[in-house]
């Protein structure tokens, strides 16, 4: 239980730039937000439903693109009643104000059902059934209206309690002897208890009234806010050009397929310094993938987006892709090689091994995504480069999909798939004379896509290219090409 709430932490913090970015208003969204968890590996059937149905939802907003800020609108009425429902549960009276807030969500929930049945949009687990009966049970006039409060027509009592303190206002008024008036006021006060005692009459029988409903509110409060949050991924999926993805059995053996996806962070990032994102193309087979490419070749950058997409997936939101197939996983790891914990005094190459060691656990009966950024860089180049040998011939055993991006020469694990970032090779290949460019010119000239190459996996050695790029003195790159 401890690992899956690590890891539900872990997938959930990979998550939180795309989760700020959701159109939610209410609290019930917000709160249906923050229970969301990844689908299983076992939930393939659920997890195609849950698109299938948030397929039809965007479809009906791309028709009709001012419908969510119609729903938006409902939404941000919406009050926490959890309150008014926990004293429902109680068996405590509710006082005014709650019974006020009860009967506002109701009729608001019905505006929402309302809206969505007009523009055909099924909600199985919401009924205004019950919805109805509570507002003719809130709202004794024929005239249905937000405000509430303790109407006569629930008491003849009340009626004529109500009638006496009239009276007496009215005679308080026309007075003119303070004696008397005084007097008067007295009489007041205790009309005034006595409608106060008639009032928690009436608010005690409309409690127990309610109460035959209470859980039937409690799964309109929880499903109101997961419709809320369907049309938030939905809103969200329209606006970012995102994919439905496709979804395998558990025993397809396909590979996962990775077409155009972005970070979305990383790439609002980059267009503010007037950069642009390159889209990622890839495809994970069983076992492991190796990606190779220079320092600054954005080898990091892919894999983080093919991180971020895999968690979308499996939490049931669109990847920012324009396709993304891919099997449940059982896990998501990373493990990357900066990682470090100076809580636990440990060394970034410390906090690695802790990392390995749990994912090493979970190849042996999982089926899962494990992306490695440059394992053991932290330690010298000759044990790191051994680290990720026996890593890439482990992964390439399991059942899982792996995927490590490294710099070291000679990783020729048997089945392995290779991919390289394209680099600056084809820039070398047009023109070798370019020297003392800026940082942000590099960047430019640097082609980020991810290429397949043959199983030597050799390390492109661009490092003295780069060098020569950002202006090293020519005697200090003369001494530095007699040992390439």
């Amino acid at each position: 239980m401890t690992n899956f709430i690590n890891d539900n932490k872990r997938s959930l913090d990979r998550l939180k730039w795309v989760f700020k970015q959701l159109k939610i208003e209410s609290p019930y969204g917000i709160k249906a937000l923050s229970e969301i968890k990844p689908f299983k590996s076992n939930n393939e059937k659920h997890l195609r439903q849950s698109f299938e149905v948030l397929s039809h939802i965007i479809s009906i907003l791309k028709e009709k693109p001012d419908l969510f800020q119609s729903f938006n609108r409902y939404f941000m009425e919406l009050r926490n009643i959890s309150g008014s429902l926990n004293n429902l549960n109680n068996n405590q009276t509710l006082n005014e104000t709650e019974l006020f807030e009860i009967k506002n969500f109701v009729i608001i929930v019905c505006d929402i059902l309302e809206l969505a049945d007009k523009n055909k949009i099924t909600l199985e687990k919401l009924s205004n059934s019950c919805l109805n009966q509570i507002i003719i049970l809130l709202n004794p006039d024929k005239i249905i209206t937000r405000s509430f409060y303790i109407h006569e027509i629930w008491s003849d009592n009340l009626k004529e309690i109500r009638e006496q303190k009239k009276l007496i206002e009215s005679k308080i008024v026309l007075e003119k002897d303070n004696q008397i008036k005084e007097q008067l006021r007295n009489e007041r006060a205790l009309i005034v208890c006595q409608e106060r005692d008639e009032e928690l009459s009436v608010r005690k029988k409309l409690t127990i009234k309610l109460k035959k409903y209470q859980n039937e509110l409690e799964t309109i409060v929880n499903n109101i806010g997961l419709f809320e949050l369907l049309l938030a991924k939905a809103e969200l999926a329209i606006e970012n050009k995102c994919c439905i993805p496709e979804i395998y059995e558990a025993d397809s053996g396909k590979n996962i397929t990775i077409e155009n996806a972005i970070e979305p962070e990383i790439a609002e990032n980059l267009k503010a310094n007037n950069r642009r994102f390159v889209p990622v193309s890839i495809q994970l087979q069983k076992g492991v993938t190796i990606l190779t490419g220079a320092n600054m070749g954005g080898k990091s950058v892919a894999l983080k987006t093919i991180a971020l997409n895999a968690e979308l997936a499996r939490f049931g939101f669109c990847p920012f892709a324009d396709k993304f197939s891919f099997k449940i996983p059982d896990f998501i790891d990373i493990i990357a090689g900066d990682l470090q914990n100076s809580d636990n005094g440990l060394s970034s190459f410390g906090a690695e091994i802790i990392e390995l060691t749990e994912l090493l656990k979970k190849l042996d009966d999982k089926t899962g995504i494990a992306i490695c950024d440059e394992l053991g860089r932290s330690t010298n180049p000759y044990e790191g480069s051994r680290f990720v040998k026996a890593l890439s011939e482990r992964l390439q055993l399991s059942s899982s999909y792996g995927i490590i991006a490294t710099h070291y020469d000679g990783i020729n694990t048997d089945g392995a798939v290779f991919y390289q970032v394209a680099g600056l090779k084809a820039l070398f290949q047009r023109n070798s004379e370019i020297t003392n460019l800026s940082k942000q010119d590099l960047y430019k000239l640097m082609d980020y896509h991810l290429i397949k190459v043959s199983e030597v996996a050799t390390v492109p050695q661009e490092a003295l290219n780069i060098g020569i790029l950002l202006g090293l003195p020519n005697d200090f790159i003369e001494s530095l090409k007699k040992y390439y």
